[in-house]
């Protein structure tokens, strides 16, 4: 029973190291985009394919660029004064709400041949009072990775 014990923990700790490994590996990847791979959506989507070993990998670095280079945009969601919500207009301006960043995701994925879907739905954020949400209000990614 130890030698189970002393082994289970083993294999934790190296499968836990690994795990972030890749997560640090990925993350300063992301970090280090240089600004002549960001020009454009499209190099933008290479670059961060050659940073990848693995389709989740991939997502992962997608996921991690754009929360490190898209600012939220409070102001806009606090006024209500969202305009373009669009891929190409999330990343010039680098800023977006939920729908920009989900188009922006979706955009990049396309680039690169994984299927991804912008979902749509209710999210009971800054200004919920309580009461049923009659439209929706916020945007998510479905990825298929298999």
């Amino acid at each position: 029973m130890k030698k189970i014990l002393v082994s289970f923990i083993l294999f934790s700790t190296i499968s836990i190291s690994a795990q972030n490994q890749t997560y640090y590996r990925l993350i300063e990847y992301a970090k280090k985009a240089p600004e002549s791979e960001t020009k454009n959506i499209e190099d933008l989507s290479k670059y961060l394919a050659r940073g990848a070993k693995t389709k989740k990998e991939l997502v992962q670095l997608i996921y991690y660029w754009i929360c490190l280079n898209i600012d939220y945009d409070i102001e806009s969601y606090v006024n209500n004064t969202i305009d373009d919500v669009s891929a190409e207009t999330t990343f010039s301006d680098r800023k977006s709400v939920c729908a920009g960043y989900s188009n922006l995701f979706q955009e990049i994925c396309l680039n690169l041949k994984i299927k991804c879907e912008v979902i749509t739905g209710y999210g009971k954020g800054y200004n919920y009072n309580g009461g049923y949400l009659k439209e929706t209000n916020h945007a998510w990614n479905a990825v298929k990775i298999v």
